[in-house]
């Protein structure tokens, strides 16, 4: 009867793999929110509709939510960039 299995060896590969991966929340708090809009009132709907998308859906990742806007987005005359944590974060381009 097995009662339990040893741990797998680590690979030389997979060890140092593991030593320079960034910590995932470190990553997330340094990866900014663009967000960009015609103008002021259209930005700030903007960051209080991705705010609440945000807060509504927790398992969404902050770095996969920044890759999307960074990407996807297009580039309007009025923008911000936003750290994605709670509270005040946002400052003009």
């Amino acid at each position: 009867m097995i009662l339990e299995e040893a741990p797998e060896k680590q690979t030389a590969a997979s060890r140092e793999t593991a030593a320079t991966s960034p910590d995932p929340g470190l990553l997330s708090a340094a990866v900014p929110w663009l967000l960009s809009a015609a103008d002021e009132t259209a930005l700030r709907a903007q960051a209080r509709r991705l705010a609440a998308e945000a807060a509504d859906r927790p398992g969404l990742s902050p770095t996969d939510i920044a890759h999307s806007l960074a990407v996807s987005r297009s580039a309007l005359p009025t923008a911000r960039s936003c750290r994605p944590v709670t509270g005040p974060g946002c400052w003009t381009r």
